[in-house]
């Protein structure tokens, strides 16, 4: 997005503060092109304690709604025009078309995907580019690893908002905006 001309703002749902290091040191190498940013880190663990009471096949599709929901919030308090996701189509369950048709259908702001179309390894040679490869493959417990087992990669959409009623998702929103914190990296 950067190479398009777009200042980012970078948002990090986490589990453990011990994960942020790496966050940063990624950031500090793809951040050359715009000079300081601001990165958003969001725990997710008021989501995760109610995930217990859903349908676990569904928890992915849940979760990746409740990233966009979060992500709108601060697009509106940083006056953005648009959230990135970093999907790249089917790679993996919660990366269909279903389950993006499924996630886009609660967005206020378009959801780019500028590596939908890369392959994996396409992914992985740009890393190499940019330096970030190395840092990017150390043993690291993302959230969406942490989230579901066996996620459905045709969600129903009535069932995943059957499922958002069930554990109060509005609800998980505003807490979790509660506890966000911010940092500018230079």
């Amino acid at each position: 997005m950067m190479k398009r001309g777009c200042h980012v703002v970078y948002l990090h749902f986490y589990n453990n503060k011990k994960e942020i290091e790496k966050i940063k040191q990624l950031l500090k190498i793809i951040n050359i092109y715009q000079g300081s940013c601001k990165l958003y880190l969001v725990p997710f663990h008021h989501f995760q304690l109610s995930a217990t009471n859903m349908f676990s096949n569904y928890e992915m599709i849940v979760f990746r709604r409740y990233m966009l929901k979060i992500a709108q919030e601060i697009a509106k308090t940083e006056h953005a025009k648009a959230i990135v996701f970093g999907d790249n189509l089917g790679q993996v369950a919660s990366q269909t078309l279903e389950s993006i048709q499924c996630l886009d259908s609660i967005a206020e702001l378009p959801v780019l995907r500028p590596l939908i179309t890369y392959s994996k390894q396409e992914i992985i040679d740009l890393a190499e580019k940019l330096g970030t490869y190395k840092i990017s493959i150390q043993p690291y417990k993302d959230c969406c690893s942490i989230v579901s087992k066996h996620p459905s990669t045709k969600p129903n959409l009535e069932k995943v908002i059957e499922q958002e009623k069930k554990i109060d998702l509005e609800k998980i929103v505003k807490r979790t905006m509660k506890d966000i914190e911010s940092i500018i990296l230079d």
